[in-house]
């Protein structure tokens, strides 16, 4: 969806450069009416370009029911209209005998029947109660494929406005206003494209009067091209200075997840290591335990040979079983291993240098008594 957007951009951009128009660096009163609709929508669409598959059904068809009624569809979907239905009128000028409506539904099926009426402009957006909405494409013959895009493009715009609330008390304003907001909400190009007079040569037979060349101008359109274009221009400013903040959106959002993930892998080896501190402080507080019984065992046992030990070393084991307070040492154990899984690790690491502790002058005590039994 962005690659297409941003080829749509560029393909608007190189349009308007090809168009060889004098822009006007500022007008104020088209700087009014996009201010009023950015106030109103907050930020331009995207800019909007057709598939290949739709351009070659519109071309190869001439413009025909089905054709258009795919078109306005996809309009409706590019502006995310909800598909309720739309009444699609189209007739030609020329002929009345092709005068036909073709209804779209919300599923994009289009079914036809005759028209009553021929509107007198070249589009026409008509709304009548709460739920019927029609739009009118009067058909000239000289129309080519852009005047027409840009007759639907405006038309659907309407739609979209009126749905929303949008429109001046004017009429001229307004349809002024429905030409800007075509190109605020993305189909810049085909209003540029469309919007550009251009002559049609047309030959016709006459009997007595022979061949005859008319050569027809068209235009149509609210807006000059060269307002167009000071139009796309704006707009397209617009849109870069959103895309610049949502870049800079989308970064400080990158580097938050960074820090986020970030901090999750820290607060994961975090776990890690406390997990692990607390097993191995559970094995030393169990090696622990069994020195300090080995310990009680070797007491016992040196309390029956007293007898048989000299005064001075008497007084030694007598000094090393004072400092080794075997109910101290319970103690110290009991509290390792109370509250263990929610332990910290900075709890951890004390408690297990002080099992260390205990470990140590356990295994010097036992490895003297052991020599004294």
């Amino acid at each position: 969806m962005k690659q297409r957007s941003r080829n749509a951009t560029k393909m608007t951009k190189d349009a308007l450069y090809n168009s060889g128009l004098s822009i006007r660096w500022h007008d104020k009163g088209l700087d009014e009416k996009i201010a009023f609709l950015n106030e109103r929508f907050k930020r331009p669409l995207p800019n909007y370009v057709m598939s290949y598959e739709l351009e070659n059904e519109l071309l190869n068809n001439r413009f025909n029911e089905k054709a258009i009624s795919h078109l306005v569809f996809d309009l409706m979907r590019h502006l995310k209209l909800p598909f309720q239905v739309i009444k699609i009128v189209i007739t030609a000028d020329n002929n009345p005998m092709k005068r036909c409506q073709v209804i779209v539904d919300k599923d994009g099926n289009a079914r036809f029947s005759d028209a009553s009426e021929t509107p007198s402009v070249a589009g026409q957006y008509v709304s009548t109660g709460f739920v019927s909405r029609e739009i009118r494409i009067n058909m000239k013959e000289g129309y080519n494929f852009h005047t027409v895009a840009a007759i639907i493009c405006h038309e659907i715009t309407h739609h979209y406005l009126f749905g929303r609330n949008v429109r001046l008390s004017d009429t001229d304003e307004n349809e002024r206003l429905t030409d800007l907001a075509a190109v605020y909400l993305g189909f810049g190009l085909y209003m540029l494209l469309g919007y550009k007079p251009y002559k049609v040569d047309r030959t016709n037979t006459n009997g007595s009067a022979g061949t005859v060349t008319k050569t027809i101008s068209y235009s149509v359109g609210y807006l000059k091209p060269e307002q167009i274009g000071y139009a796309i221009k704006k707009t397209n400013q617009l849109r870069k200075s959103f895309e610049k903040s949502d870049l800079a959106v989308e970064r400080e959002a990158a580097k938050t997840e960074k820090m986020r993930k970030a901090g999750e892998a820290e607060a994961e080896k975090l776990r890690t290591r406390t997990e692990n501190m607390r097993r191995e402080l559970q094995g030393r507080a169990d090696a622990a335990e069994e020195l300090l019984n080995l310990n009680e065992r070797l007491v016992r046992q040196i309390g029956v040979t007293r007898p048989h030990m000299d005064a001075q070393l008497f007084r030694r084991v007598q000094t090393n079983i004072m400092n080794c307070d075997q109910g101290v040492y319970r103690l110290t154990i009991v509290k390792c291993r109370t509250g263990l899984e929610k332990c910290s690790l900075e709890d951890c690491e004390a408690a297990l240098k002080e099992i260390n502790r205990v470990c140590s002058e356990l295994n010097e005590n036992n490895a003297l008594f052991q020599k004294l039994v």
